[in-house]
């Protein structure tokens, strides 16, 4: 869509092992839910926010999952969708990739969107 810019900065507040916590082991190796290893299944259901602050205005929510992949390295295979409302535009982002948890800077493939995002591709830029 035209009303869509071509940069877009959001925050997702991905809240862990805390209380009102928005991602949740649902499997691991052994059944032990609270370590990060190799076959660790997360689902998500995170808050998309303005700023870096998890009080600032919420615009949307990341709902999907991530999984731990490697044997060797902290690598996840991440799969979610932002679901984005806002004044300006409306609709979803669909985010599908692996990358190394631990890098500074790792990118993510946008594969797909829906509404004002239809037909969107690229990459984004994830940090921590």
């Amino acid at each position: 869509s035209s009303k869509v810019p071509r940069r877009l900065q959001f925050f997702m507040q991905d809240r862990q092992l805390i209380a009102n916590n928005t991602g949740v082991e649902v499997a691991a190796e052994g059944g032990n839910l609270t370590r990060y290893d190799f076959g660790t299944v997360f689902v998500i259901d995170d808050p998309i926010t303005e700023t870096t602050s998890n009080t600032s205005k919420v615009v949307g929510r990341g709902q999907g999952m991530y999984l731990v992949e490697s044997r060797s390295n902290f690598h996840l295979l991440v799969s979610f969708s932002a679901y984005l409302e806002n004044p300006q535009y409306n609709g979803t982002i669909v985010f599908h990739g692996s990358y190394k948890a631990l890098e500074p800077t790792r990118e993510l493939p946008i594969i797909a969107g829906t509404g004002d995002f239809r037909g969107i591709t690229g990459y984004a830029a994830v940090t921590t």
